[in-house]
């Protein structure tokens, strides 16, 4: 399964039912990212492949370009 990340602008009753669901997620403060820029956060899960749940808006583009720019190393 994969590794996901819950971004600090979640509820952390969030990661702790996903948890309970049997999913594999780590926030943000565990990672040592508290308060990075989402490019950051974006570049780490590409790098870990690692999956991220965010309210943040365009994230999702910013997660691709970071995966394009990996996937041609």
């Amino acid at each position: 399964m994969v590794k996901t990340i819950i971004d600090e602008n979640l509820p952390r009753d969030v990661e702790e039912w996903l948890s309970k669901k049997g999913f594999e997620t780590v926030t943000i403060p565990k990672l040592l990212l508290k308060s990075a820029k989402d490019p950051v956060i974006a570049e780490y899960a590409v790098k870990n492949k690692m999956a991220i749940i965010t309210l943040d808006k365009g994230f999702a583009q910013l997660y691709r370009t970071f995966q394009k720019g990996h996937n041609s190393l």
